[in-house]
């Protein structure tokens, strides 16, 4: 058997696999923005902030994005 064709039926066997699986819901969440001098000032203690409004509990929290969120 070639490459190609053992590659070509896993994946149709997995395209079928997957046609029965439901889409997952939306993430929600969103950017804030980039800011350097927000961010060095939060480095160097030099920021100011006022406790959270809110506060919510969760299972999982991915941190960053890229290899901060690795």
């Amino acid at each position: 058997m070639r490459r190609r064709s053992f590659l070509g039926t896993v994946g149709a066997a997995g395209a079928l696999a997957l046609a029965g699986c439901d889409a997952p819901p939306p993430i929600e969440g969103g950017f804030t923005g980039i800011d350097m001098a927000r961010g060095h000032a939060m480095r160097d203690g030099t920021l100011k902030s006022r406790a959270p409004a809110s506060t919510r509990r969760t299972r999982v929290l991915i941190a960053g994005g890229g290899v901060a969120g690795l």
